[in-house]
C-alpha cells in the first residue's frame, strides 16, 4: 500500500512537472511572437515612406514660392 502512493506520487508529479514544462514553453513562444509583430509594425510601409517625402517636398515648394497676398 505504501509503495503504491509513491509511485502514484511520482507519476502525478512526473506529469505536473511535463504540464508545467510545456505551458512555459508555450508562454515563452507568445512572447517571442509578439515582439516579432512589434517589430514588423515599426517599419514603415515604402509606399508610406515615398508618400511622406512627396508631402515634404511639397510643403517646401510651397514654402519657397512667393506668396501674393493682394487685398
Amino acid at each position: 500500500m505504501f509503495i503504491q502512493a509513491i509511485v502514484d506520487f511520482f507519476i502525478i508529479a512526473v506529469a505536473i512537472f511535463i504540464f508545467v514544462k510545456v505551458a512555459n514553453k508555450l508562454i515563452k513562444r507568445r512572447a517571442e511572437a509578439e515582439e516579432a509583430e512589434e517589430e514588423v509594425e515599426e517599419e514603415p510601409a515604402a509606399s508610406e515612406v515615398y508618400l511622406k517625402e512627396i508631402r515634404d517636398l511639397l510643403s517646401k515648394q510651397q514654402e519657397s514660392q512667393p506668396t501674393d497676398d493682394k487685398e
